[in-house]
């Protein structure tokens, strides 16, 4: 049908974001999708409109809490938060998400659980 079925977006708590809720960097996304839709958006040269509102269904692509982002408890926390938003049934758009488990050994970080 032409139609975009699925609009995903990343999350991750690392960086300034980690002293920020699940909740409000979910709600900070899911809002600024409802609340841009159909309005014209300017990235460099180009000004663009979409109404994301359009897409049947919403959903984390990628997120987790990374494991530099505080300790154990502060990383179980938020996961448990993000069960309880997730479910409450609040974000009626939201359909589905994927859980970035892995650790880099590279940059010495990830979000394992």
């Amino acid at each position: 049908d032409g139609k975009i079925d699925w609009l995903f977006w990343n999350l991750f708590e690392f960086g300034s974001d980690k002293k920020r809720t699940f909740t409000d960097m979910f709600e900070t996304a899911y809002d600024a999708f409802e609340a841009n839709s159909g309005v014209a958006q300017q990235y460099g040269n180009e000004t663009n409109t979409a109404d994301y509102t359009t897409a049947k269904f919403w959903g984390l692509g990628a997120w987790g809490a990374d494991v530099k982002s505080g300790t154990e408890e502060e990383r179980a926390a938020f996961i448990q938060e993000s069960a309880e938003a997730l479910g409450s049934g609040k974000y009626t758009r939201f359909k589905a998400q994927v859980y970035f488990d892995t650790y880099d050994a590279n940059s010495n970080t990830g979000s394992i659980i």
